[in-house]
Formats: C-alpha cells, structure tokens, sequence
C-alpha cells in the first residue's frame, strides 16, 4: 500500500539528515544535507539557492537499531530500519527558529 500511496514522488532522495542523539526528551532536530544527481537541473538550482523547493515531500523514519552506523556513518539503512513514513506539505524555509516539524505519531 505503501508503494501506491507515493508513487507520485520521487525516487532520488532530496535531503537526509542523520543525528544519534536527542536533544531533549522525544525531540530530534537536525539540518538537512541536500542532494541531487550531478549535472541534473535539480543540483544547479542548489546551486544557486541551497534550498529545497516548496511542495508535498515524503518523510522516511529510519532507527538504526542494530549500531550500523556507528560501524559505518556512510551506511544506508534498510527497510528493516524503516519505522514509519508521511506526506508532508512544506516551504522549507532556511533558518533556525523556522523548522518544518513533523509529529512522530504522524509516522504510518
């Protein structure tokens, strides 16, 4: 069901951010890091603004409960990290004090 509800996305990953840590109790905050595919039209609009556009994004929740990463930070978790996915609606405006935040228990 999952596949179908965000079909409409897009397979290349946007931004990821990674942070072992909480900052307080049930808070985890954390900046994006961009990407985009070299030499596509999305890396030369980061280029020229480092900022993601205004639009639906699909969130991706992943736990690493097995210490993968502090093996290997480069390592891409896998779907058995995966605790939960939503759709946000967002303008990601750059800046701290104006974060896009998004509930856990919005996580399916």
């Amino acid at each position: 069901m999952r596949e179908k509800e965000f079909a409409a996305f897009s397979e290349w990953i946007k931004a990821c951010a990674a942070d072992p840590k909480l900052r307080k109790p049930r808070l985890w905050q954390h900046s994006l890091v961009l990407l985009a595919a070299p030499e596509s039209d999305q890396a030369a609009a980061f280029a020229k603004k480092a900022v993601l556009p205004a639009g639906k994004y699909r969130i991706e929740a992943y736990v690493d409960k097995n210490g993968d990463l502090s093996r290997d930070w480069k390592t891409m978790l896998g779907k058995n990290a995966l605790v939960g996915t939503a759709e946000i609606e967002t303008k990601w405006i750059p800046g701290y004090g104006k974060m896009t935040e998004l509930n856990a228990a919005a996580l399916k």
